[in-house]
């Protein structure tokens, strides 16, 4: 297919030639090891929380399997693709870095549960050659030519644009046309040029590409949150966050969803899209729900920075440390008798606190981070709801026995609360 299927300028000087596109985006097989396809698990928490205070579907403290086998092909797991440009003089050069490495669950689950999928790639073909798709178990390294097996199911399309205007609002382009990679040799040889794309969804595509182009009076004016996230990835992968910021304002305004109380695969794009469009309150909220509902260590999903997911892994380790820490210190308190107002008072109350950690797996082994399985939000919930001894204090007065170390929602209140969200503007 020689012809453009999609002509955003009859007289563009580049042709944008999309293959395999609209490659599943979030494919839940890829990060199995998040724990996101346990979402039935969810409104059973929830129910139960609000009946009776307390999670029963769990045998001990947000302790769960994962669902799921292995990670699935070698296409599912290729890792988030950097644009495969050649120089003229065939030195391979770094692409532009990309981004690298997930409250009380709602009544009813999402019913789509996807992590991130991997990044699309971009990269260059000869012009002798046809367009082929891509390989799906070759991964090319920078600098190198890919081989490619044509498949018919896959989809391509050849999409004529501008390069002017794609210089003036992507930084990525500008390079690739510009400077010494194979491409600019060709653009400014031939002064056209076909640049090959895989992967992408191409109504995403053909939205970024209109905003770049001002073809206004054709861009969508509401999104959806699966749309502005691939919106967005594209617009952070091509290097036109400015361009598409003038957009911003109005998708977000127009959109319908709002951050799910649960942990599911909107969770991760509402904290994608905060990050990338710097909605600060939407990334602390969708942040907190993460972490406090994770259970492990939390993944990018092939989109989220670096920075943010080890920030998430390290405040939900540390919140949930600190909360075994306070149990199994405020039992040896006990045992040594440094608290309790009496004898009576530290041994009843170490032997309620025991039976409490040993009948919510919290007593041998001592859970250790990462945490494998333990959601910090359900570890509170039960905490809250530990069962406190009542005895009589006999004395002259005759009276039940009340002291401030015989009550475990009183000891403990100041632990049971969600994960304080990330603060973007300190990340």
């Amino acid at each position: 297919m020689d012809h453009p299927t999609h002509i955003l300028d009859p007289d563009g000087e580049v042709v944008i030639v999309l293959q395999d596109a609209n490659s599943p985006f979030a494919d839940p097989e890829e990060y199995m090891d998040c724990g996101l396809l346990e979402k039935s698990a969810y409104a059973d928490v929830e129910h139960d929380t609000k009946e009776t205070g307390t999670s029963e579907q769990y045998n001990s403290v947000g302790i769960t399997s994962d669902a799921g086998g292995g990670r699935g092909s070698k296409k599912k797991r290729r890792k988030k693709k950097t644009m495969n440009k050649k120089k003229a003089t065939n030195i391979p050069r770094e692409p532009p870095p990309p981004l690298t490495e997930e409250s009380v669950p709602p009544p009813t689950p999402s019913p789509d549960d996807d992590p991130f999928a991997q990044r699309p790639a971009t990269h260059t073909e000869d012009e002798s050659q046809p367009a082929q798709a891509p390989a799906a178990d070759i991964d090319n390294e920078p600098g190198e030519s890919r081989i490619q097996a044509g498949s018919p199911e896959e989809e391509c399309f050849r999409i004529q644009v501008s390069a002017k205007h794609l210089l003036v609002s992507s930084a990525f382009f500008n390079e690739l046309l510009t400077g010494k990679w194979k491409e600019s040799v060709t653009y400014l040889e031939k002064r056209s040029v076909e640049v090959t794309a895989t992967d992408w969804d191409i109504d995403a595509l053909l939205i970024l590409l209109r905003v770049i182009h001002h073809q206004h009076y054709q861009i969508p004016r509401v999104l959806s949150l699966e749309m502005l996230a691939k919106v967005a990835l594209l617009a952070d992968y091509y290097q036109c966050e400015e361009t598409v910021s003038v957009w911003a304002t109005t998708w977000i305004d127009a959109l319908e969803e709002t951050i799910p109380t649960m942990y599911c695969r909107e969770l991760f794009l509402w904290i994608w899209v905060s990050w990338y469009f710097k909605l600060q309150e939407k990334f602390k909220e969708a942040t907190s729900r993460a972490m406090s509902w994770s259970p492990g260590r939390l993944s990018s999903l092939g989109l989220i920075p670096a920075p943010v997911i080890d920030a998430m892994n390290s405040r939900r380790e540390e919140v949930i440390g600190l909360a075994i820490t306070t149990l199994h210190e405020t039992r040896e308190a006990f045992l040594n008798e440094s608290q309790g107002c009496s004898f009576e008072c530290s041994s009843i109350m170490y032997g309620a606190l025991t039976k409490e950690l040993r009948s919510n797996g919290l007593l041998s082994p001592r859970p250790a981070a990462p945490f494998d399985g333990l959601r910090h939000r359900v570890l509170v919930e039960r905490m809250s709801h530990f069962q406190s001894p009542c005895w009589a204090t006999y004395n002259r007065y005759g009276c039940l026995h009340g002291c401030s170390t015989s009550s475990f929602s009183t000891m403990f209140r100041h632990l049971v609360v969600p994960i304080e969200g990330l603060q973007q503007d300190q990340l």
